[in-house]
């Protein structure tokens, strides 16, 4: 899928403060839909420390009722309480509701390539890791 994305696009300043403002409507109306279908939806922003995701999430989030959306910054390192649960529970905590939209800054599957590429799992652990994410 990605291998045919065209990553030499952009959009000059000009051109975003042109297309935003009827974009923010349109989240809106979203928003809305969303709460009115009792669906749920998740929106996920990966990206390297310091990539803009912050801002991006603000970007998207600042038209919203923040009645129906929660952002969840989710750190690469887990806390102590974290550590004593299964891989994933993090994330199960926060998955939206119906009518609800979630926003999560890092995706659940990241830290385990992180722990993967820097030697920290074994084979075993990188299997059982990549079934959980699977699950998931």
């Amino acid at each position: 899928m990605f291998e045919n994305l065209d990553l030499t696009q952009s959009l000059s300043k000009s051109h975003y403060q042109e297309y935003y403002p009827p974009l923010k409507d349109q989240l809106r109306e979203l928003q809305r839909a969303v709460v009115e279908s009792g669906r749920s939806v998740l929106i996920v922003f990966e990206g390297m420390e310091a990539s803009g995701k912050g801002d991006s999430i603000g970007q998207v989030v600042a038209p919203l009722d923040p009645r129906g959306f929660k952002v969840h910054l989710t750190r690469m390192q887990m806390t102590e309480e974290e550590q004593l649960r299964p891989n994933l529970w993090r994330y199960w905590l926060n998955i939206p509701g119906k009518g609800e939209i979630g926003i999560f800054d890092c995706s659940w599957y990241m830290p385990s390539i992180t722990q993967r590429v820097q030697g920290e799992l074994d084979e075993h652990a990188w299997s059982v890791r990549k079934d959980e994410i699977k699950q998931f």
